[in-house]
């Protein structure tokens, strides 16, 4: 698949009597090395395998110090999670990096804590107030995700073409049209670039030369104005707005910026329990498919705590999306359809734009404007 998320479960037993041990994750030559050959590991582990049949393991090590360490009341256990991955016979190998996080869950089944791989306070595992522990029994998810690349059609050009159109407009000599915003602040640019790059923008200058945004700050405008002449927007800048940015690009039909936007956003693997819905929601009002496509994923993989979340009410009140939803967890679970379906219905929208783009059609859209113009074209 293009994209796959797996929440593992795996329990440990009999944990009422270790009242005293801490939490350290880590990987297996961080815990055992031949710096330590008079340690004493007392291991526990659990497996699960994915729907790819990826076999997991978690270990938990318990450290009970040195042999020659006689007073049990001092030694310092300490209990590490390693993952291990093997791969099942005829399974294809992923060079992906992938990102984990686990969940520590409570008795309730509810999230204790969520975090990527590291230290987890031990007296919040053993305090009896935080009803971790069931019946002496520790409960992980992991959750695994592959790493996601989109491919842009855009290359940045660096030849003084565009180095002198990005020159220019921040000089903004022969400038002859100005953007006013709520701030005080204003920028200019030029008809010429405007006309041939962000039409839906010239159009707004009919029989002006200055305008008001009222509907974006400065810095977002600034940003897609850079992108309309030729730049490349900074990385860290648009994870950090790419919201805002793919609102505003979204509003003034600046589409390349939207899409790299929209490609950032999903390949940050950033979207979670907590903020899936907004990107649920945003993703269908921006008309934004792959990351609506990739939310739906993250939706259906924690499907139990989106659904014990306040932000999930605001996502009932739309039937269809709701709808839309539920299919894709019975038909897919936590994966985004196969790369190789030819059924449009259910093909992956990289899939499609990649279909459209081979064709010099446009790739924005919803998924069903997507499929609109494929099947137009056949």
């Amino acid at each position: 698949p293009i994209m796959y998320i797996s929440v593992l479960s795996f329990k440990f037993d009999n944990f009422e009597d270790i009242l005293s041990a801490g939490f350290d994750f880590a990987w297996p030559d961080s815990v055992i090395s031949a710096s330590e050959p008079q340690r004493r590991w007392i291991e526990k582990s659990a497996w699960a395998e994915d729907a790819n049949g990826n076999k997991w393991t978690m270990r938990l090590y318990l450290d009970h110090g040195d042999d020659d360490d006689d007073d049990d009341d001092e030694e310092d256990i300490i209990i590490t999670v390693l993952l291990e991955k093997e791969k099942r016979v005829n399974s294809n190998p992923s060079n992906a990096t992938t990102k984990f996080s686990v969940i520590l869950r409570d008795a309730n089944g509810s999230v204790a804590k969520e975090r990527a791989i590291e230290d987890i306070e031990r007296q919040q595992v053993f305090d009896e107030g935080n009803n971790i522990l069931v019946r002496g029994t520790l409960h992980f998810d992991l959750v695994i995700q592959p790493e996601v690349k989109v491919a842009c059609s855009r290359v940045s050009s660096q030849n003084t073409l565009v180095t002198n159109m990005r020159k220019l407009l921040e000089s903004g000599d022969m400038a002859d049209v100005w953007f006013n915003f709520p701030q005080g602040d204003c920028c200019s640019a030029h008809r010429f670039v405007l006309t041939v790059n962000a039409p839906e923008i010239i159009q707004l200058f009919e029989d002006t030369d200055t305008i008001p945004i009222q509907n974006s700050n400065s810095d977002i405008f600034r940003c897609m104005l850079h992108y309309i002449y030729g730049g490349s927007p900074e990385k860290d800048f648009v994870l950090e707005h790419a919201l805002d940015i793919i609102d505003a690009a979204n509003c003034y039909g600046v589409e390349g910026l939207k899409l790299e936007a929209e490609a950032a956003l999903v390949e940050s693997r950033s979207i979670t329990a907590e903020n899936v819905v907004k990107h649920i929601l945003f993703a269908d009002a921006t008309q934004c498919a792959l990351l609506k496509e990739y939310a739906i994923s993250v939706f259906a993989a924690r499907s139990k705590d989106v659904m014990n979340s306040e932000s999930f009410l605001e996502l009932a009140r739309s039937p269809e999306l709701m709808k839309e939803l539920m299919m894709h967890i019975v038909d897919y679970g936590g994966m985004v359809p196969p790369i190789d379906n030819d059924d449009m219905r259910t093909m992956s929208v990289i899939t499609l734009r990649k279909r459209l783009e081979e064709k010099g059609m446009d790739i924005d859209g919803s998924k069903e404007m997507l499929i609109a113009r494929l099947e137009s074209s056949a």
